[in-house]
């Protein structure tokens, strides 16, 4: 099931019951039984931003794992010069936040913006914690998935 209305700004608790659909798209769930994927997508909020419309800003307070479930992100930092430096593009079955499910209380160092009109799933740090304990699997997937990130080109 697909949920396009809960959107940014709108009250956590109304919106879909089910994200599989988002759940589905990263390849850190999209290994897992449907059952579980379902239970997963049930703690997952989803959020609509209009194009230029940021996501999170330096400095805020980071403990949420953000998913893409359609459009583009932009992950970006400003230099002390205050020029805008590019971090990544992130399309749909990408994800950042990955920090926080390590660093409890971590501050974002980036900005995100979406490139064009986006729907972003996003799991609380309490909520991912609790599945990397329930289904081990999903924390190996992290970490390939990071180490992807360091190592592009080896994996």
């Amino acid at each position: 099931m697909e949920c396009r209305h809960h959107i940014h700004g709108s009250h956590p608790g109304h919106g879909c019951k089910s994200h599989a659909g988002c759940i589905r798209l990263v390849p850190i769930f999209n290994h897992l039984e449907e059952e579980q994927m379902a239970k997963i997508g049930a703690s997952v909020e989803t959020l609509a931003l209009q194009k230029g419309e940021i996501l999170f800003r330096a400095g805020e307070r980071d403990d949420t794992l953000y998913i893409i479930h359609t459009g583009k992100v932009r992950i970006y930092r400003l230099a002390d010069s205050g020029k805008e430096q590019l971090v990544r593009i992130l399309n749909p079955g990408d994800f950042t936040g990955e920090l926080a499910v390590f660093q409890p209380g971590e501050i974002h160092e980036n900005y995100a913006e979406a490139l064009q009109d986006s729907t972003i799933c996003r799991m609380k740090q309490k909520d991912l914690q609790a599945y990397l304990l329930a289904y081990p699997q999903i924390a190996l997937k992290i970490l390939r998935a990071l180490a992807k990130m360091l190592y592009p080109l080896k994996l």
